[in-house]
């Protein structure tokens, strides 16, 4: 006789399958014993599920941000592949010795101001016993790379423009009085301060 056995949903209790004593008999009426499966069927039907953090919630012009994917329990198939992204690129993806956590490099894409999306979308990976990731995680961070403009009029000289990545900070040589004259970016609000060379 054959059966097929159907593991319970979102279970890791292990499975098996028994005939209890006396439950029929051979032509003779001999009643039988009880009888089971001699190992157990090892059951895991959950669902692995993935955290995303970022170490960074904001970035401007020349950052960098490392993200962390924390799987649940381990994947057999997981890869930076399986991470979507908006608003910039992810490169150096590693996974953390032999835990359930990977990191990967985000780097925002230049010149926009945008919300950038990293998030890992359902059955993009599998857990050894193939049981697909069913929720989608996502982090978000904003970013602004778009470098402060100053515009002068009725200037006759020309202007050479530094930028500082680091500092946001723009510094104009030339000025009619031969000064330097920093321009540092706070959000949207553009602040000068005029310092003699």
């Amino acid at each position: 006789y054959t059966a097929i056995f159907t593991p319970a949903d979102n279970s890791t209790v292990p499975g098996n399958v028994a005939v209890n004593a006396a439950v029929f008999a051979d032509g003779n009426t001999n009643q039988n014993w009880a009888s089971s499966l001699a190992t157990e069927i090892a059951i895991d039907t959950t669902s692995p599920q993935a955290v995303i953090e970022s170490d960074q919630s904001s970035l401007a012009a020349g950052q960098t941000a490392i993200v962390t994917i924390t799987l649940s329990k381990p994947a057999t198939d997981f890869s930076i592949a399986d991470i979507n992204v908006a608003g910039g690129t992810l490169s150096n993806f590693i996974q953390v010795g032999q835990t359930l956590e990977y990191t990967v490099l985000f780097t925002p894409l230049q010149d926009i101001q945008t919300t950038a999306v990293i998030s890992v979308a359902s059955t993009s990976y599998s857990d050894s016993f193939g049981n697909p990731n069913t929720d989608t995680a996502t982090q978000q961070i904003e970013i602004n790379t778009i470098d402060p403009v100053v515009s002068f009029k009725n200037l006759e000289q020309s202007f050479v423009f530094e930028t500082d990545p680091n500092s946001q900070i723009v510094t104009l040589y030339g000025s009619p009085f031969d000064d330097t004259i920093s321009y540092s970016r706070a959000g949207d609000v553009i602040a000068a301060e005029e310092t003699t060379r």
